[in-house]
């Protein structure tokens, strides 16, 4: 015989796991797929921890987010090659930031491209797994003039406005190469992860 709490039944995984508290998560607990979708990450990230997907550097990070806010510091940069699967650790942190009530979203670089001139789309905090991945030995993603000014104007006004973004670049100089000083300087204030740092 199954039982419930608060209309949901103890034996699922998400009640299980002990992060989201009946009371405290009622809303989330009670359309999970919902919460899931809108993010962009499977339902599973939303009641599991970040432990072994995620480094202590990582978790010291986002324990002390809030300070990272007031001072400025309104993003995250993974530069450079990793074993481990930067969409993992990006879903991992996008469940952890829903936990504690932030609108996050993780979303591949064409569909920010697509959405950066659509005001409806503002997540609170942005995470993008391949915003700069390398192509060739000259350079990397390359975009359209077009699309470059529009992302740049969507990062720049989300920076303006203190919102974080998270992204992964698999080389900050072919990235500077190919976006311009003027893209690369956006992420001056940027807390920089390289794979080293996480051991």
């Amino acid at each position: 015989m199954k039982t419930e709490c608060m209309g949901i039944e103890t034996e699922h995984p998400a009640f299980q796991s002990k992060l989201l508290d009946p009371e405290k998560h009622y809303m989330i607990f009670r359309d999970l797929r919902k919460y899931a979708e809108a993010a962009g990450i499977s339902v599973e990230y939303i009641y599991t921890s970040m432990v072994g997907v995620c480094s202590e550097k990582e978790l010291d990070w986002m324990e002390h987010f809030h300070e990272n806010g007031q001072y400025g510091i309104n993003g995250l940069i993974y530069a450079g090659k990793f074993k481990d699967s930067i969409f993992k650790k990006m879903c991992a942190l996008a469940g952890c930031f829903i936990r504690n009530f932030r609108d996050a979203k993780v979303a591949m670089l064409s569909d920010v491209i697509k959405t950066s001139v659509d005001r409806d789309f503002d997540p609170s905090i942005l995470l993008v797994p391949n915003f700069y991945m390398c192509g060739t030995e000259k350079g990397g993603s390359k975009m359209f003039d077009r699309d470059r000014t529009n992302l740049y104007g969507f990062m720049m006004d989300r920076s303006n406005r203190g919102k974080c973004t998270i992204i992964y670049v698999e080389d900050m100089d072919k990235m500077r190469l190919d976006y311009g000083d003027a893209f690369y300087k956006l992420f001056a204030d940027f807390t920089v992860f390289k794979a080293s740092d996480l051991k």
